[in-house]
């Protein structure tokens, strides 16, 4: 089904590239755009994603295994993209607290890369984040309240940007850049807070939560590729920064309830830890909406249902063979966004 009125036809034919296009989001994306009628190329390192994940893709696509932290020339099908969808990161807050340089090297000097190898006046889509707004000042947050964060994901997401636009001027990039809020869904892996609750209860039949009162804004991992293909699909966002979130802001303790319940009203305990990071998050997505149309359609608890149902999957293929790699890989290998 396309995702939005009419987006089918400027899809189909055109060169396509998404960069991080076998980790979480950037599979999902890949397989939108499939759907959509586009020749995908699909670029990854497989540092943090896999082939498995566009396995259900694998012969609609050509892929490209490439580090842009590294020294190999970028893959011809990003020097010859209509669209470039750049979502390759060290993604993780945590992995970039943990080692700073390398969250720089990936996601300020690999983003110059990409963008460097991008055709003049191409199209290109960078997905940046909710976090980099910090501490918010006024609720919901919209595209104009500052970025105040200065954690090292978030500086090197904000240098990113600053890099979108440094070559929009100097090529005529027709750049737009995506701050993301929470987004969630089948294959998603790591720390974040989804797939540890789901994980937590389906191995020890409990929860525990940190704290209760964080809030954020959650978004299924269908909704928000529907976005992103709606937003590079005509240029009426181009040169523009675009919030990408559901716009409710649901607690920890409230989500943690909708798990418990789905895996059949499983106790949850709250550590009442100190909060870290934002207390509340609330995306104001009029912007998006209104020059789209889109609109989310999964709401939380089924999108929380259908993430449940991949896990329990997963569980039960966990003794399967891993898949096999892309078909053909020009030499080259980019941190997988998750």
């Amino acid at each position: 089904m396309s995702v939005a009125t009419g987006t089918n036809q400027r899809w189909t034919g055109r060169g396509v590239v998404v960069t991080g296009a076998a980790g979480f989001l950037g599979s999902h994306l890949v397989e939108a755009l499939v759907a959509e009628g586009a020749r995908v190329a699909a670029v990854d390192n497989f540092s943090a994603g896999t082939p498995a994940n566009l396995e259900a893709v694998r012969d609609d696509i050509e892929g490209a295994e490439w580090d842009m932290a590294g020294d190999a020339p970028a893959p011809a099908a990003l020097r010859e993209a209509e669209v470039v969808f750049h979502l390759a990161a060290l993604a993780n807050p945590a992995a970039c607290r943990q080692d700073p340089r390398r969250a720089w090297r990936v996601n300020v000097e690999g983003t110059r890369r990409v963008l460097e190898a991008c055709r003049a006046g191409g199209r290109v889509v960078f997905l940046s984040g909710a976090l980099t707004y910090g501490e918010p000042l006024t609720l919901p947050l919209d595209e104009l309240h500052p970025q105040r964060a200065r954690d090292p994901y978030s500086l090197t997401k904000i240098a990113g940007e600053s890099l979108c636009w440094l070559e929009a001027a100097a090529r005529e990039l027709r750049v737009t850049v995506v701050r993301n809020f929470s987004t969630y869904g089948p294959r998603q892996a790591g720390d974040y807070v989804v797939p540890s609750l789901i994980r937590q209860g389906l191995d020890t039949g409990r929860l525990q939560v940190r704290n209760r009162q964080p809030t954020r804004d959650f978004t299924y991992v269908e909704d928000t590729a529907a976005a992103l293909v709606a937003v590079a699909a005509g240029d009426v966002l181009a040169g523009e920064v675009v919030n990408l979130g559901s716009g409710a802001e649901t607690s920890i303790g409230d989500l943690a309830e909708l798990v418990a319940g789905l895996l059949g009203g499983l106790p949850v305990e709250d550590l009442r830890e100190p909060v870290t990071g934002s207390l509340r998050q609330r995306c104001r997505n009029s912007k998006l909406c209104q020059a789209t149309g889109w609109r989310p359609r999964v709401n939380l608890h089924d999108g929380l249902a259908r993430t449940i149902a991949w896990h329990e999957r997963q569980a039960a293929l966990a003794a399967a063979p891993a898949a096999k790699g892309f078909r053909e890989s020009p030499t080259a290998t980019t941190g997988g966004a998750r």
